[in-house]
């Protein structure tokens, strides 16, 4: 069986600055999206079996390092609406 790995995902599993946890996380999200699955925190947390503070630590480390950026979608009346996240 072969696998198929981007120079991307190549560099990210590299990255000895990275955890396991987040390595894990974003190959997660790549799976994810390769299936069309909803990404959102609920989801990543019932398919990572990560708790909350766990989900997030991964999160924030793949934010920090540029590989996942965060976006805060507010409402019109500038009200919290849902957090935006994507791949780079």
């Amino acid at each position: 069986m072969k696998v198929f790995i981007t120079d991307k995902e190549k560099n990210i599993f590299l990255n000895k600055r990275l955890s396991l946890k987040a390595k894990g996380l974003y190959a997660l999200l790549v799976s994810l999206l390769a299936n069309n699955e909803t990404i959102n925190f609920h989801n990543m947390k019932s398919f990572s079996g990560y708790g909350n503070e766990q989900l997030r630590s991964a999160i924030k480390e793949l934010v920090d390092s540029g590989f996942l950026s965060k976006e805060t979608i507010r409402d019109d009346g500038g009200r919290f609406y849902w957090t935006e996240y994507l791949l780079k």
